[in-house]
């Protein structure tokens, strides 16, 4: 098993490594790399740890080597469960059962090579796990109790700052050691050292919420969302892998080995579950709710009698057949080839395709936005319809340029780069890609087309879509937002957002989509020859 272990930790790695090669930022990635470039205690959607190492890489870092970085570390996360499962007092040979369940589970194991705070949430959720696992089978009052204490609250806080459902995890470490049976060991320091430690290092995150909120928008899904969100992560698990988790939490819920431990662990997969669940229903959806219990069952597997051997089989060859064909799908032509047999002209429902978009929109935007620098000797505005098009381009320009976002959902760019901060701009550059328009407006917040530029998305020599970028010139268009016949301050700007904010009429830049046009009145886009 250690053999097999290895070299399927090694295949796993070359094929992230491979990947890394080929692949850009993805649109939630490219929001998490912009993170650094704002540094935050917290952020609308998520804690401030994802982008204090976001900092750490730099704006200027390649895909690439964020890739191989985040290829290393899902290549590490079953290690560090193997370990857990250690601390939790499996044999050496029953741990690694721990590695297969967490190297294999097609949910962690084809997501989690991608730069968002999930992987650092499963390290710190997992290294909490194993220091408590470790306390609670030290004697009570040793150094190697209290030591193994402080690094279940450092790691428990890590995992507060990485995604707010760490916070399950510290409410399910203070029931434990509430608990009548711990009560020799609330009689030490390392309950209190480690509640003042986790309370230190949660203290900016906590302080930014006590003043600007906690940014939790309430959005609740509608029934088919409900359904889709409740049913996402148990599809995605697979039906040999969601039978063998059924068996070990029976296991671990009827089964008592060690009691301090089964509590720990059965806490740890029940606590997290309703409000995790209620969470992503009720606020626009998370669909990783059911990561904690797929930690904490895979910790589990080490301990409970060893499952039928077909199932493990199955759950061993179902993860490996998976793991290729995500491979393949990124790295060849199997998704035309794929789509082609269903009869589909392009694989337009695949967001994998985001992935190859950058490549040549980074230098093309780069230049437009030196040559607008250079005609009006200003910096221009980056405006795009979407917050993920807005992250792509801040990271393609390392941060030099201001960049809004014209959407009507409120997001991260509503703070960093104000609406009422866009009438002082000579040139706003839009861009966008095809998934929103196809082609530019005629106007957009008074400023008439000076320019229009598109670069082709190309996925193995077939073009799957296009990024357009437009510019519109105040100085030489003489059309201002400051003119005559224009409103000045944001009554002026005319997104759909300003409308429902009552900022001011709608104004025909022709952006939204056609449902965003039918709800506040905007008239339908035309084409514009290029």
């Amino acid at each position: 098993m250690w053999i097999a272990a290895v070299l399927s930790s090694l295949c796993l790695l070359g094929l992230r490594l491979d990947l890394a090669r080929v692949l850009g930022l993805g649109d939630a990635e490219a929001l998490f790399l912009a993170y650094g470039l704002h540094p935050q205690p917290a952020y609308l959607d998520h804690p401030g740890l994802i982008g204090w190492l976001a900092r750490g890489l730099g704006p200027s870092a390649p895909p690439a080597v964020i890739h191989v970085w985040t290829a290393l570390a899902a290549s590490a996360l079953p290690w560090l469960g193997v370990l857990s499962a250690r601390a939790c007092g499996a044999s050496s040979a029953a741990a690694l059962r721990t590695f297969f369940a967490l190297a294999l589970l097609p949910e962690l194991c084809l997501r989690s090579s991608a730069f968002t705070p999930e992987v650092p949430f499963a390290f710190f959720w997992l290294a909490s796990l194993a220091c408590a696992g470790w306390a609670l089978r030290s004697p009570p009052g040793s150094f190697r109790s209290l030591l193994a204490t402080l690094g279940a609250a450092v790691a428990a806080a890590l995992c507060c700052l990485s995604k707010s459902a760490g916070w399950l995890l510290v409410l399910s470490l203070v029931w434990l050691w509430l608990s009548p049976g711990l009560a020799e060991r609330r009689r030490t320091l390392a309950p209190w050292a480690a509640a003042l430690v986790l309370g230190i290092l949660v203290s900016p995150l906590l302080g930014w919420w006590r003043e600007r909120g906690l940014g939790l928008q309430w959005d609740p899904v509608s029934p088919a969302g409900a359904l889709a969100l409740l049913l996402r992560p148990l599809v995605g698990a697979t039906p040999p892998f969601l039978i063998a988790g059924g068996l070990v939490a029976a296991d671990l819920l009827t089964t008592s080995r060690r009691p301090a431990i089964d509590r720990l662990l059965r806490l740890l997969v029940l606590v997290p579950l309703l409000p995790l669940l209620l969470l992503a229903l009720g606020a626009g959806g998370d669909e990783q709710w059911l990561t904690p219990a797929y930690l904490t069952l895979a910790v589990q597997l080490a301990r409970c009698e060893s499952l039928p051997r077909r199932l493990m089989q199955s759950c061993a060859a179902l993860g490996a057949a998976l793991a290729l064909l995500g491979w393949a799908w990124l790295r060849t032509d199997l998704a035309f080839a794929g789509t082609q047999l269903l009869g589909i002209e392009a694989p337009v429902w695949d967001s994998s395709s985001e992935l190859f978009a950058w490549g040549p929109a980074r230098p093309l935007l780069a230049s437009v936005v030196e040559g607008a620098r250079e005609r009006t000797g200003h910096a221009p505005l980056v405006v795009g319809p979407h917050w993920g098009l807005c992250a792509q381009a801040e990271i393609a320009l390392e941060g030099r340029v201001a960049v809004g976002c014209d959407s009507a959902q409120l997001d991260d760019y509503d703070f960093w780069a104000p609406i009422a901060r866009w009438p002082d701009a000579e040139t706003i550059i839009l861009v966008t890609d095809s998934r929103f328009v196809e082609a530019a407006p005629d106007t957009l917040y008074g400023r008439p087309l000076v320019a229009v530029h598109d670069a082709e998305v190309k996925r193995h020599g077939r073009v799957v879509g296009h990024v357009l970028i437009a510019e519109f010139d105040r100085d030489e268009a003489n059309a201002g937002l400051q003119g005559e016949d224009a409103p000045a301050g944001p009554a002026a700007v005319g997104s759909a957002r300003a409308v429902a904010e009552g900022l001011g009429p709608a104004r025909p830049h022709r952006l939204q989509d056609a449902a965003m046009r039918g709800r506040v009145g905007l008239p339908a886009p035309q084409t514009l020859e290029r």
